[in-house]
């Protein structure tokens, strides 16, 4: 029987490209911090929809409205109560009212979602499991896609769909740029036999809250540059190598990363 393959994350390796120092005290040192307020808004959000696309997916038709807010609403409440949401010290002293803004970004964008996208979705994979083998290299890659549609007639792939909630709209041709779905589309080419549509899915939390959706697609060589991305990224690891993120990345800040306050290489800025 051969060597088993060491399993790397494609999620945890998007984070070490982004700060290697904190993937080091995450997944090395095994000092699990909790995220910040948005990330809560979005791990609730995501919970609804999985959960609406999961009915739909037996039923044919997504749930009520109120069930999608109320999902969302419960999800965001218990992150909020098993504290696992981080506050930068400016934000502790807000504690009630980012509690309540959390909350109701949480609810009133699950019913955005659930009242204008989810009725347009017909989905085939929900939360799929992936692993990316590639040929002569000792590991492989593995994560999980939000959710792929049933192709259209005369197609072998669905669309890919992965939606966030963001603070503004992202810029146009961001859906060109994400690594995220260039990673699934490969994925999907190696599975289906042909590259994807994909979808970027934006839940804007402005003051009247709006979708933004982008659409793309992928070529044989921006596939084989997301592989040469996810060996270097690999390689890193290996070697022990754990750059910290720039100090100009919005992520090296109090407010984005749990690690700030004690890190050695932002001491000199705190």
């Amino acid at each position: 029987m051969g060597k088993k393959r060491t399993t790397y994350s494609w999620s945890r390796l998007e984070h070490y490209a982004i700060c290697g120092e904190s993937y080091r005290r995450r997944y090395i040192e095994k000092d699990y911090r909790p995220a910040g307020p948005a990330a809560v808004v979005g791990t609730a959000v995501h919970e609804s929809i999985d959960q609406n696309m999961r009915y739909k997916q037996v039923h044919g038709d997504t749930l009520d409205v109120d069930t999608c807010i109320d999902i969302a609403h419960q999800k965001a409440a218990g992150e909020i109560k098993a504290e696992r949401m981080h506050l930068s010290k400016e934000q502790k002293g807000e504690y009630a009212q980012i509690v309540e803004t959390v909350l109701n970004d949480a609810r009133r964008l699950a019913a955005l979602h659930c009242k204008e996208l989810a009725p347009l979705i017909n989905p085939q994979r929900i939360e799929h499991h992936w692993i990316i083998s590639i040929k002569g290299v000792p590991w492989r890659v593995q994560g999980y896609i939000d959710l792929q549609e049933w192709p259209l007639p005369n197609r072998k792939a669905g669309r890919i769909r992965d939606t966030k909630t963001k603070a503004a709209t992202p810029p146009k041709g961001s859906v060109d740029k994400s690594d995220q779905l260039t990673i699934y589309s490969l994925w999907s080419y190696i599975n289906d036999g042909e590259i994807p549509e994909v979808s970027m899915d934006s839940l804007v939390k402005t003051k009247k809250e709006k979708i933004d959706v982008q659409t793309g697609t992928r070529t044989i060589e921006q596939l084989n540059c997301a592989k040469n991305r996810m060996i270097a990224a690999v390689k890193g690891v290996e070697a022990g190598l754990f750059l910290p993120a720039s100090r100009d990345h919005w992520k090296c800040s109090d407010k984005y990363c749990p690690y700030y306050r004690e890190c050695k290489y932002t001491k000199g800025w705190r």
